[in-house]
């Protein structure tokens, strides 16, 4: 009998990364585009990037605020998402302990449900450059579970 040896897929179409100079509260492209944000096991928004969306979807720190009094589903390593337009949905990825500091292995378990998500609804995920900076590992995760299965990631360096 021949032995058949797994190969890359050649039939799964790469995803692309693309750096943006503008904000990230006008994101590119035309499908649905699912922008991520961290969250701790606090509950609070308070980051600079809650302040940067509060600008515009004022419903995403609510929904997080919502999210935590309720607390279903609200442990580490999950996600939850929050319609603000008809095709931008902000992620809140559960991420953080208390005390603030990222938990690596809620971040891959974020991570890979945000990829099957982004998957599932054939949409973009936008990032913003508070995010990477906060989380430098953050790039790295996204390309082996996104970029690398078909899905488009978008950074966005914010302009002051």
């Amino acid at each position: 009998m021949s032995e058949n040896k797994m190969g890359e897929n050649k039939f799964v179409t790469q995803g692309k990364t693309k750096l943006v100079t503008g904000t990230i509260l006008t994101p590119e492209l035309g499908n649905l585009r699912l922008v991520l944000v961290p969250c701790s096991e606090k509950g609070d928004a308070k980051s600079d990037l809650y302040d940067l969306l509060n600008r515009k979807w004022k419903q995403a720190r609510a929904e997080l605020k919502g999210w935590y009094s309720n607390h279903i589903n609200f442990k580490l390593g999950n996600i939850q998402s929050t319609a603000v337009q008809s095709d931008t949905w902000v992620v809140h990825c559960l991420c953080e302990d208390k005390e603030g500091k990222v938990d690596s292995k809620a971040l891959v378990a974020c991570v890979k449900k945000l990829a099957d998500l982004a998957k599932f609804e054939r949409a973009s995920i936008h990032v913003s450059a508070l995010m990477v900076k906060a989380i430098p590992s953050l790039p790295n995760l996204l390309t082996t579970e996104c970029i690398n299965k078909g899905t488009t990631v978008y950074y966005y360096e914010e302009v002051v």
